[in-house]
């Protein structure tokens, strides 16, 4: 029944039925026409032909078994018994039918129904065989491609000589080695521990029965080391033991549980104030420097709403804005007042930041806040001290052009007192000898010389008069203008044999007061330093405006001095024409830039800008 059984277990690798049972039928047949064609050949009753005959038979009832199984086997059985009655058993050509002389003939029988099913079974187990060996292949193939494509590297060590025995690529790659590189490696090569660490570690495994696992620094080829998850257990490969190691690369994952924990302790003892909130603004976080800023411990206010807790004084528009800036950006900086527990204003500057989930939905918002109270307070007195300080450079300067058009009204004052007294007289006397000298002739030589040096005296008194008058306050300046006084200036000038040159854009139109005073003064001084010091006999002047400012250029080509050393050799006279230059325009809010290199000449250019209106009629009232 177990032949059976496994016959029909087994039809399924057979051919169709017909065949099954046509081969057995034709194997028999062909047995038959050979035994026919030798009796042909050699004649009937041949003993020599009845030996192959049989076991022709017998190897035709083994093919309708191999290939068709029990049934098939059986009935070539039965069909080579037939045949054996009628030409092998005696009497030959006949039936003997069922006597006791067919006992031989019966004996045939079993014996083939024996090959049939030890055939069956012998194909059976040869199916079996193949089947294992085809599913140990297919395992094989299975657990490589597994081992392969694996993404934790697989090491495999034999115990005794601590050899790399064969890895995946996984770790091939973790540990940067070629497959050729990696057999002639050993345990020792790969770990940065001392042989003996080492051979503890093999023992532990050895000694248990489950597998270790554990946390391992592993050596690259490059010499650097990454921190690895490693379980290893003992396998038996042909009665050898073997370490098969599993090992996960965990730097990052330790990398981030390192920043994780510096996190944390920042979030713990950083003194600024680290508060977070869900979606609603309810309080999840509230750490140390949070207390210290607010007063409220974080057992007060978890799970209470941040705008009940710390108020903020934010106007709509600036609330907009902030949330405008949080949801283009995911964070937003702000400087606002924030109210503690009791209701003391704290000044605070932060970021505020959103927490995504997964999908990008808002999770939270985490805020990190620093106290600016302090700064703010210092802020506001320096501001009201740099108040104070504009305020009093605003009289000082006020002060200082009340002191110059004072000074320049009494120049103008004493200018022409001189010009309606002095100068008057003196002129009158001059006259009045030269009249004496024309009607009175002296009688001797020493009295007409002594008239004449009278006379030239008082002349020179009267040009020095004039001299002086224009030097205080000229005429010319109040009656003409800026550019006709700066004229004049060059021709006296010319005078003494200087060549000079003049450019105006002005033309004949008048600058405020104060303002035509003070670029005279300016022009007044550096035609006297080129006089005095510069040792040149030409000089240029040149004055415009354009955009609001009025710009005055002194030009001389003489020896020039450094301006990095700002003439510390100079007499007292010339440092201080200098900061007078300086200071007349200062006081106009201008700028004046001295440009000098020995040998090359000296340029003074004054750049002052054109009062407002309001600015024209203080500074009229001030003169």
């Amino acid at each position: 029944m177990d032949v059976l059984a496994r016959s029909r277990q087994d039809s399924a690798s057979y051919p169709s039925l017909l065949l099954r049972y046509g081969i057995a039928a034709a194997s028999v047949a062909v047995v038959l026409g050979f035994h026919l064609f030798l009796d042909s050949l050699f004649g009937h009753y041949n003993l020599f032909l009845l030996i192959p005959g049989a076991a022709m038979l017998c190897a035709s009832i083994m093919i309708s078994a191999w290939y068709g199984g029990l049934g098939p086997g059986i009935v070539a059985t039965a069909l080579s018994a037939l045949i054996a009655d009628y030409h092998f058993a005696y009497p030959i050509h006949s039936f003997a039918g069922l006597s006791l002389e067919s006992t031989p003939l019966v004996a045939y029988g079993l014996e083939g129904i024996f090959i049939s099913t030890l055939v069956v079974t012998l194909r059976y187990a040869w199916g079996r065989a193949e089947a294992s060996a085809r599913e140990a292949r297919s395992n094989k193939v299975r657990y490589q491609t597994v081992v392969e494509q694996a993404a934790e590297g697989i090491l495999l060590i034999d115990v005794s000589t601590k050899r790399v025995l064969d890895s995946n690529a996984a770790y091939q790659g973790l540990l940067g080695y070629s497959p050729e590189e990696m057999v002639y490696l050993t345990l020792y090569d790969l770990l940065p521990y001392s042989k003996d660490d080492t051979d503890g570690y093999f023992r532990r495994i050895l000694d248990q029965s489950r597998s270790v696992g554990g946390e391992w620094k592993c050596r690259r080829k490059d010499g650097s080391l990454i921190d690895v998850q490693v379980s290893a257990n003992v396998i038996l490969d042909d009665g050898r033991e073997v370490v098969c190691m599993v090992v996960r690369d965990v730097t990052d994952r330790k990398s981030t549980e390192e920043e994780l924990r510096y996190h944390a302790y920042l979030l713990k003892n950083l003194n600024d104030a680290v508060l977070a909130t869900d979606e609603q603004l309810i309080i999840t976080v509230w750490n140390k420097g949070a207390e210290k800023m607010y007063g409220w411990r974080a057992d007060e206010v978890i799970g209470r709403h941040l705008g009940e807790v710390v108020p903020t004084d934010l106007s709509g528009e600036q609330r907009a804005e902030a949330h405008k800036e949080l949801a283009e950006g995911d964070r937003v900086r702000t400087e606002a007042i924030t109210y503690a527990k009791g209701g003391t204003p704290v000044w605070v500057e932060g970021i505020t930041a959103v927490l995504r989930g997964e999908k990008g939905e808002i999770t939270g918002y985490v805020n990190i806040r620093r106290d600016i109270t302090q700064r703010k307070r210092a802020e506001e007195e320096l501001h009201f001290l740099h108040h104070e300080l504009a305020e009093r450079e605003r009289e000082l300067q006020g002060m200082v052009r009340r002191t110059v058009a004072v000074q320049e009204e009494e120049r103008r004052r004493v200018a022409y007192e001189v010009h309606d007294g002095f100068t008057q007289t003196a002129a009158a006397a001059y006259r009045r000898l030269q009249t004496f000298a024309e009607h009175r002739h002296p009688k001797t030589e020493d009295d007409r010389k002594a008239l004449e040096d009278a006379i030239q005296l008082v002349g020179r008194t009267v040009e020095e008069a004039r001299s002086i008058i224009e030097n205080l306050r000229p005429t010319t300046l109040d009656d003409f203008g800026l550019a006709t006084a700066i004229r004049m200036q060059l021709e006296e000038l010319e005078n003494e044999g200087f060549e000079t040159s003049y450019e105006g854009a002005l033309g004949e139109e008048r600058l405020p007061s104060t303002l035509e005073i003070n670029l005279f003064r300016v022009t007044q001084e550096a035609l006297s330093n080129a006089r005095k010091h510069a040792r040149t006999d030409s000089v240029r002047v040149a004055i415009g405006r354009h955009d609001g400012i009025v710009r005055l250029e002194v030009r001389d080509w003489g020896q020039g001095f450094r301006t990095t050393e700002e003439r510390g050799n100079a007499g007292p006279g010339e440092t201080v024409g200098l900061s007078s230059m300086r200071d007349r325009v200062a006081l106009l809010n201008g700028s004046l830039d001295i440009r000098s290199e020995p040998g090359i000449g000296t340029s003074v250019v004054a750049e002052i800008p054109l009062p407002v209106a309001g600015e024209v009629k203080e500074a009229d009232d001030e003169g």
